[in-house]
């Protein structure tokens, strides 16, 4: 055991029964081999005698291994084992610098013995590939690299180094992400979650071109054995741009021009989750903005007269490889693939088949109601909805009770709100006390941000005809999901309970309602983020976790922390939009009168700054839905390698 590191930690605590000393030694053993866990040992005494002697023990060990096992400059310098880069300053951070470049123009000898020149590529071109290649082989991927530190009296040496074999390691890790991301486009594709499909295949083609065996890598798929992963990729991507399909619905006039609506399908479902752009000559190109549930929309200036317009769809997906800091720095690092699919010209003006419609607000409910009640609904639905272009709370303050009200600003103040079409077909969901409009289109941009969100919210009514608050909708493939779910175990009024919750809970976190995500928390809740378990310093009365220790590394944290943490993201970001997809639900228990439920559901989040696709678990009691309770919340950006998330197996309610 070769170049053993150690640190030493020593613990003091109080045990709470027998209000001794309790003294813990930690320490920590690693190697230079950076596939290897380090190990930590932990020694615990109570009994304070016994400190001295641990102490005097424990380092007597430790420098007696260190002396055994110790590895010298001449070795790694001189051994064909190991590859080393060295690097020399006045100070350690510029002396650090140099030997990691030196350490990668080293590797990049080896990337190159392994590459295939091909009849297109002179030596020119093949240099620039290789050059390519390891410039994303950075801090994110060269990972626990051991080190030597030489300090003289002007001069700072450093020496870093891997062993041969550890550097084939790295390509193995980067070959592995590219087949998860090429699986997880599959998954999404399957799902008509185009914009995931096309992100998640071209983060793999990226990945894939920094790879040494980029022209060799086979598929992973069963069904594809022995093909070539790059042709693949390249296939499957122009498959995808070439079936979505705009489809136009509606047509407006607008004081500055004229807007248009579509349909986005691919193989006849619509579309969620992918982005676009459009050009005017006027206008340059327009901001990105998010299909929702397969709707979209165009609009074209005053003085605009041609007869097709360019459309161009994402797929590098930018933004969100902020959460990845291997993809990023290969998507910052390398040329990027051009697919001229993405791009096409529709059709507009005389072929469009659309007569254009006035500004007229026009709303006709998808079910006939006769009712006063509701016909009054619908007319102050009107009258909210007309006001918001006018942007004079004043004029519609009546038609709200202070919680809608509140709603109503907050929504106001997301993103410019504007009403993206002018005739509404509202769904209306009726209740014991309450009444929804469901589904208004709305759009929002944001004046620091390159992306536009379209959401469908609803507005709830109460017995007086008020409107008691506004949420965005789920996606119709989320509702759908919850629905379909055993009406033998299911009652309807539960699933539709559900519905609403996890629309309230989007919507909070949308609006950055700081308020409401703090009092629907329990304050015992348990709090996952990313794979670090927080519970807060309470002990819990009726919940023992059960997460084995290979999932999870716990870490306290008290609630507060986690709102001040919400706190400070919002407060960092002009927006946050969250979406889901895919969700599974369970009855926690199986007492018919429980309201303890558990989800599981797919989250994409954005933010000004931020990005990402991750896996949400919520465990809440929802017997009052004017006040539910999160007992349990965690996020993951991936699965678990058996491929399962956090769920109800993993924790014990008593």
């Amino acid at each position: 055991m070769k170049n053993v590191k150690c640190k030493i930690y020593l613990e003091n605590s109080r045990n709470t029964n027998h209000e001794s000393r309790v003294t813990s030694f930690i320490f920590r053993l690693t190697t230079h081999n950076s596939r290897l866990t380090p190990n930590v040992f932990r020694l615990t005494t109570h009994d304070s005698r016994l400190t001295y002697f641990f102490s005097l023990l424990t380092i007597f060990f430790l420098l007696f291994s260190l002396q055994l096992h110790a590895i010298t400059i001449a070795e790694i310098t001189s051994n064909e084992k190991y590859i080393y880069g060295l690097g020399e300053a006045n100070g350690y951070e510029e002396a650090y610098a140099q030997a990691l470049q030196n350490l990668i123009n080293r590797i990049s000898v080896q990337v190159e013995a392994e590459l295939t020149l091909t009849d297109s590529e002179d030596e020119t071109g093949r240099q620039q590939k290789i050059e390519r290649i390891i410039t994303t082989y950075s801090s994110t991927t060269l990972y626990s690299i051991p080190e030597m530190v030489e300090q003289g009296p002007n001069k700072t040496r450093v020496w870093l180094y891997y062993l041969k074999d550890d550097v084939d390691e790295i390509f193995a890790d980067r070959q592995r992400k590219i087949e998860s991301y090429y699986q997880l486009g599959i998954a999404a594709e399957k799902k008509v979650q185009i914009g995931d499909a096309l992100r998640n295949y071209y983060w793999a083609l990226e990945l894939l071109t920094t790879h040494p065996q980029q022209d060799r890598m086979c598929s992973p798929s069963i069904e594809e054995t022995g093909l070539i992963l790059k042709a693949v990729l390249h296939t499957r991507i122009n498959e995808l741009l070439n079936g979505i399909n705009f489809e136009q619905i509606q047509e407006f006039k607008e004081e500055n021009g004229r807007k248009l609506i579509y349909n986005v399908t691919y193989k006849a479902g619509k579309v969620t989750n992918l982005n676009y752009r459009y050009y005017t000559s006027s206008g340059g190109w327009s901001k990105y903005i998010c299909v929702n549930d397969g709707l979209a929309y165009v609009h074209l200036p005053s003085g605009f007269h041609e007869s097709t317009l360019t459309l161009q769809i994402e797929y590098r997906y930018e933004q969100a490889a902020n959460f990845d800091k291997e993809v990023r720095t290969v998507l910052n690092g390398i040329a990027p693939e051009y697919f001229s699919a993405s791009q096409r010209d529709i059709i507009l003006n005389e072929n469009s088949g659309f007569q254009q419609k006035s500004r007229e607000l026009v709303i006709s409910p998808a079910q006939t109601y006769q009712a006063t009640e509701t016909i009054s609904e619908l007319n102050i639905l009107k009258k909210v909805l007309d006001n918001i272009a006018e942007d004079d709370i004043g004029k519609v303050a009546e038609c709200f009770t202070e919680t809608g009200l509140a709603d109503y600003k907050k929504l106001l103040c997301y993103g410019q709100a504007e009403l993206l079409t002018n005739e509404l077909d509202p769904e209306i969901k009726q209740s014991i006390n309450e009444k929804q409009m469901r589904d208004i289109p709305m759009k929002f941009s944001f004046p620091n941000s390159n992306t536009e969100f379209i959401e469908k919210v609803n507005f709830k009514f109460d017995t007086h005809n008020l409107i008691t608050g506004i949420t965005f909708g789920l996606s119709e493939s989320s509702i759908k999901a919850i629905m379909a779910q055993d009406e033998s175990i299911w009652k309807t009024e539960e699933k539709y309970r559900l519905i609403d919750f996890m629309e309230y809970y989007k919507t909070a976190y949308c609006l950055q309602d700081i308020d409401f995500i703090d009092r629907v928390f329990a304050e015992n809740a348990l709090i996952i983020v990313g794979r670090v378990l927080q519970d807060d310093d309470y002990k819990m009365e009726n919940i023992n976790e059960t997460i084995s220790e290979d999932k999870v590394e716990y870490i306290r944290m008290k609630k507060d922390e986690y709102i001040t943490h919400l706190k400070q993201v919002f407060a960092s970001n002009e927006f946050v939009n969250l979406q889901f997809e895919d969700n599974c639900i369970k009855h926690y228990s199986n007492d018919p009168d429980s309201a303890l439920y558990a989800i599981q559901i797919n989250q994409n989040y954005y933010s000004e700054n931020y990005g990402d696709k991750g896996y949400l678990f919520l465990m809440m009691d929802l017997k009052d839905l004017t006040q539910p309770r999160i007992y349990i919340r965690s996020w993951q950006p991936e699965k678990f390698p058996d491929g399962s998330i956090f769920g109800v197996n993993d924790f014990k309610m008593e």
